[in-house]
């Protein structure tokens, strides 16, 4: 079971929120290693 669903709303929003900025991170570095 996927444990998403069984966190409280404030839980889940802060994992979202966190998953966010890794992604933004990421996504960055991608442009940063590109140029």
């Amino acid at each position: 079971c996927d444990k998403k669903f069984v966190m409280p709303k404030a839980e889940l929003g802060d994992a979202i929120r966190e998953q966010t900025v890794w992604s933004t991170i990421a996504f960055l570095q991608h442009v940063w290693l590109v140029e």
